[in-house]
């Protein structure tokens, strides 16, 4: 999911493109690649990406369920030093415009 690569490297997948490049990279199935340190957050582990990673999944049935990656979402940014509230607030604002 681009959302959990977004929150968690605080990089902008795509960044540069238009929405109608975008759109056809996600339709095309191309992934975010992994940014590279020193421009991504240190703290993305192999593991972490890989969770990220099972979220663009080809099979939708491989993909984990809304919740969990909710769950995960909280988890992570939590264990990088976010609040609960601060967690809550990020992950049920609406988008602004």
């Amino acid at each position: 999911m681009i959302v959990c690569a977004q929150i968690l490297t605080l990089l902008t997948p795509w960044d540069g493109l238009d929405d109608l490049l975008v759109f056809q990279k996600i339709l095309s199935g191309e992934k975010v690649t992994r940014p590279e340190i020193p421009h991504a957050n240190p703290h993305i582990t192999d593991a972490r990406w890989n969770e990220i990673e099972q979220c663009w999944s080809v099979d939708a049935s491989a993909r984990p369920p809304a919740l969990m990656i909710i769950d995960f979402l909280t988890s992570e940014l939590e264990a990088l030093g976010a609040s609960r509230d601060d967690v809550s607030s990020c992950l049920l604002s609406s988008p602004r415009d």
